[in-house]
């Protein structure tokens, strides 16, 4: 999952044939360009024209400015002849789109050598802007200057990268940005959730967000700002239920309208469970927030400072393997935490930290135990009434007060195995558990043989049957 579109043609009239492939991208550090690169292959032995047109840019109707003809003089343009166009057009209520872009073509027709592919790339930089005073014509028409120059300044930018830049630099903040994720073992059960359906889902949800960390307009205050908010969580999913309950949530539709609608009902569901700083700091924060969300993972502030983090889930929702990697603690530091299921059934909790200054411990509150890059186990207890089943933090002293703060009822215990049925449900589609392959592979090799037998010995039966029925009826006559 990159943030890459890649599409393949095959076109063909009665005497020619070319295969097309496309590959299409929003930069995802520098906002509002959009990269597209094709490759034509004339497989003929003859050249071949075809004609290319590119409707937004060359017949596009601006409402305040005719189109305008950019002059290219970098040496960045491996294509110079071509055009180059810039239009502003508002659209409903009060929005001004800004468009800038080259053609494939100076003349809209290419010629394509035989047995050769030619490539060929296009930049468009798209700018909107919400105008206050639409009325007053000045302030429009400044507003239009100002937009123009920015898609300008951006294309000139993309342009001195170049092409091999610009993707590095696209798929590289991908990247990065998964980094930390999610996975779970596949279940077969009814309406369960698998990683394909999570991390589609999760994709096309950073898609809509951008980053301010990666965006290469940042300021360097825009930049601090987002890491503050991204080091504090605040109330994030405190005290609320791991939305892997919801399946309903994580069903992102196929059309463009309903992928929008599914994306604004996770934000909207993480803004209304506390997540509003993780919001703000970008895609980075988005991503945090849902894997809180993903878990029941929560952090504990106390005088604006994250003292602890906590695991809450009930012992008895543990009947599958997951995985969360590269939780964001603190400014440079990550927790890796595991659920496993073992042979007898029990849930083990296994933990790692990229800082050796980490403590955490069971919902018994046991002696911490130092956290490093070397994963630590921990058992998976049961407390009245239920707690967090784990604790971290940077602090043993912290972590040996919760003893005073957290009251259990009664000693906490180890939490019993999971239900067999249920994992037979996740493993095998159904409570009645599983048998290896080759159980049936012997299975059916006995149940023909046992047929072949019968067949024969019946056969047999009806040949000396009839034999003997003959020869009586000789011996008669």
């Amino acid at each position: 999952m990159n943030g890459l579109l890649i599409f393949l043609n095959l076109l063909q009239s009665l005497a020619n044939c070319i295969t097309l492939k496309e590959t299409l991208y929003v930069h995802r550090t520098r906002p509002g360009l959009l990269v597209q690169e094709v490759s034509f292959y004339n497989p003929t032995d003859k050249n071949i024209e075809v004609s290319v047109t590119q409707d937004i840019l060359s017949s596009w109707a601006t409402e305040h400015s005719p189109i305008e003809h950019m002059k290219d003089n970098s040496e960045a343009d491996a294509d110079s002849g071509t055009k180059w166009h810039i239009g502003s057009k508002t659209l409903s209520k009060q929005v001004l789109l800004t468009v800038a872009g080259r053609e494939f073509s100076r003349t809209g027709i290419m010629e394509l050598p035989a047995k050769k592919t030619v490539l060929r790339h296009s930049l468009t930089v798209f700018d909107y802007t919400v105008m206050e005073n639409k009325g007053d014509k000045s302030v429009t028409q400044k507003t239009i200057r100002d937009r123009k120059s920015r898609c300008v300044k951006a294309v000139k930018s993309a342009l001195h990268a170049g092409s091999s830049d610009l993707y590095e630099q696209h798929t590289l903040a991908w990247h990065q940005l998964w980094q930390s994720g999610f996975a779970i073992s596949d279940s077969k059960a009814p309406d369960s959730l698998n990683s394909d359906v999570i991390n589609s889902t999760l994709y096309y949800i950073l898609s809509h967000v951008s980053s301010t960390l990666q965006d290469l307009t940042s300021s360097p205050s825009e930049v601090s700002q987002a890491m503050t908010y991204l080091n504090k969580p605040r109330a994030c999913y405190h005290n609320s239920h791991h939305t892997l309950q919801f399946s309903s949530l994580w069903q992102i539709g196929e059309t463009v309208e309903a992928m929008n609608k599914g994306v604004d009902t996770h934000l909207s569901s993480l803004e209304h469970y506390g997540c509003s700083n993780y919001i703000k700091a970008g895609a980075e924060g988005v991503l945090q927030a849902v894997l809180l969300s993903l878990g029941g993972l929560s952090f504990r502030e106390s005088n604006d400072k994250v003292v602890h983090m906590e695991f809450n889930v009930d012992p008895a929702d543990l009947h599958r393997d997951y995985q969360f990697t590269n939780i964001r603690y603190a400014d440079k530091t990550f927790l890796n935490i595991s659920v496993i299921v073992d042979e007898s059934n029990h849930a083990v909790l296994h933990v790692s930290s990229s800082a050796d200054n980490f403590y955490g411990t069971d919902a018994g509150l046991a002696e911490p135990v130092l956290l490093s890059q070397k994963t630590q186990t921990f058992p998976v207890k049961l407390t009245k009434p239920l707690t967090a089943i784990l604790y971290v933090s940077d602090s043993k002293k912290h972590l040996d007060s919760l003893r005073k703060i957290v009251q259990h009822v009664e000693v906490p215990v180890l939490a019993p195995a999971q239900d067999h049925r249920v994992l037979a449900r996740h493993k095998h589609g159904h409570s009645y558990g599983g048998l290896p392959a080759i159980f049936w592979v012997i299975l059916a090799l006995l149940i023909v043989t046992f047929h072949f037998f019968l067949f024969k010995m019946i056969f047999s039966e009806l040949c000396k049957s009839d034999s003997g029925h003959y020869y009586r009826r000789r011996a008669l006559s």
